[in-house]
């Protein structure tokens, strides 16, 4: 978080300034890329330093609130200190301006929070969920980077038919080179965990990664269903981050 204050306010006027006084690179691609001021801090992609925020906003808000509450006994002054305490991660999340990063935020927040309703209730809700997904695909449809990572997918997809047993780590680069549109930029991931592995890794790559998900219906069998405890708090930010990572590539 600091990195990314700092960052803001101070590091890309460095970087302009550097950019400007060397020889060396290309102006025109790092220049406007520090002009646009998306927070990455120590990450290459805003988009990843925005998935590691979301990873930890739940723990963050979790042992501040418990931190205060240990010399703070009245709720309301607990609750104040505690929202101006988020204001800095907060602000480096929405200044990545990273809208996998929010829409994993918003789908982890409600279906965590529907594992303390009855089933009929969490069904109703996951259901509801799955309506606005549904009515929002022909608008996200237009959208020039979800068109793109559609292409991904679909070269991603291709490679798990031509070599169900995986083509290679590093291989869609190749691929994508070759089955991409006249015109498209090349790439060197598909921008999606699921189909960098399917793509990638082939049939045992997906056994692998149904067994991380086996990792989930764990933490959801352990959770408290009476009262939000730090378990929620650590799953909320775990299933945040792991739905982002089928939006976009978070370890860059």
């Amino acid at each position: 978080v600091y990195n990314g204050i700092y960052q803001y306010l101070y590091g890309f006027q460095q970087n302009v300034q550097s950019i400007e006084q060397s020889a060396s690179v290309n102006l025109g691609d790092f220049k406007g890329r520090a002009q646009e001021t998306l927070l990455y801090a120590d990450f290459v992609l805003s988009n990843s330093y925005a998935a590691h925020l979301i990873l930890i906003f739940g723990v963050f808000l979790y042992m501040t609130r418990h931190i205060l509450k240990s010399f703070v006994a009245d709720n309301k002054r607990v609750l104040i200190w505690t929202l101006l305490l988020m204001i800095p991660l907060i602000s480096c999340l929405i200044l990545t301006r990273s809208r996998g990063a929010f829409v994993g935020f918003f789908m982890a927040i409600i279906i965590t929070y529907s594992f303390t309703f009855n089933a009929k209730k969490r069904y109703a809700s996951w259901g509801l969920l799955l309506l606005l997904a549904l009515i929002s695909i022909p608008t996200l449809s237009k959208v020039g980077s979800v068109i793109v990572r559609s292409e991904y997918a679909r070269v991603s997809l291709g490679m798990l038919a031509d070599k169900p047993l995986g083509a290679g780590v590093g291989e869609f680069r190749n691929d994508y080179l070759l089955e991409k549109l006249p015109g498209a930029e090349g790439a060197v991931l598909p921008h999606s965990m699921s189909m960098t592995i399917l793509g990638q890794c082939g049939l045992p790559g997906l056994l692998a990664f149904v067994l991380f998900l086996a990792s989930f219906v764990y933490i959801i069998r352990i959770l408290d269903k009476d009262k939000w405890t730090l378990n929620h708090f650590i799953f909320l930010g775990l299933l945040a981050w792991f739905i982002h990572a089928h939006l976009d590539f978070n370890f860059f």
